[in-house]
């Protein structure tokens, strides 16, 4: 049940850098796993991490862990994503990401493929990430707010009462899909303001 503590300052930033011995290659990543808890990571920056060879794929892998804050840190040029939680990882409850910048990550600057509790993401720019900037279940979006990307890509199922919600970006609310599945006896719920984009 460990934890890491990065607290930084605006003159004093926690660097996290990948130091591969190939220029080409990526380093690792921090992988918080389940039954951790309470990570906090401010004023950090993590860079040239996330190799996907040995399956880490991001600097922040979640396979579990949950009340997790990255706040005012950047990720920058990530191998695939910037921040992860896999299809085949436990749920992590309570995710915070407030002020960040997520930027040139070769896949997705964000790819939370599981329905969680608590994700808030928030006043993030994302930036020339891969195939998607935020490509999010859809039962995790409820708390984004006023981001900056041009829109959020949603997979899976309402299985559970789910809100689009307004103001996810700060200039709107666009979410993009090949295709939204709402099981019986579930609402899907879109606020004012919210574009839905199929494909």
């Amino acid at each position: 049940s460990g934890n890491i503590q990065a607290i930084g300052s605006v003159t004093d930033t926690i660097v996290f850098i990948g130091v591969d011995p190939s220029p080409s290659n990526y380093g690792g990543g921090i992988t918080l796993q389940s039954n951790s808890t309470g990570s906090s990571f401010r004023f950090c920056k993590f860079q040239k991490m996330g190799e996907t060879a040995g399956g880490v794929s991001a600097p922040l892998k979640f396979t579990g862990g949950d009340n997790v804050y990255v706040e005012r840190s950047r990720i920058v040029n990530a191998e695939a994503y910037g921040i992860w939680l896999p299809s085949t990882a436990l749920a992590s409850d309570n995710v915070v990401i407030d002020s960040c910048r997520i930027e040139q990550c070769g896949n997705r600057g964000l790819y939370w493929e599981l329905p969680t509790i608590g994700l808030q993401v928030s006043r993030t720019v994302f930036s020339n990430n891969g195939s998607e900037n935020a490509d999010v279940h859809i039962r995790s979006v409820g708390g984004f707010q006023n981001n900056t990307l041009p829109r959020i890509a949603i997979t899976g199922t309402v299985d559970a009462n789910t809100t689009l919600p307004g103001g996810a970006m700060t200039d709107g609310s666009r979410f993009y899909s090949s295709e939204i599945s709402i099981n019986t006896g579930t609402t899907l719920s879109v606020q004012p303001g919210v574009e839905v984009q199929l494909a």
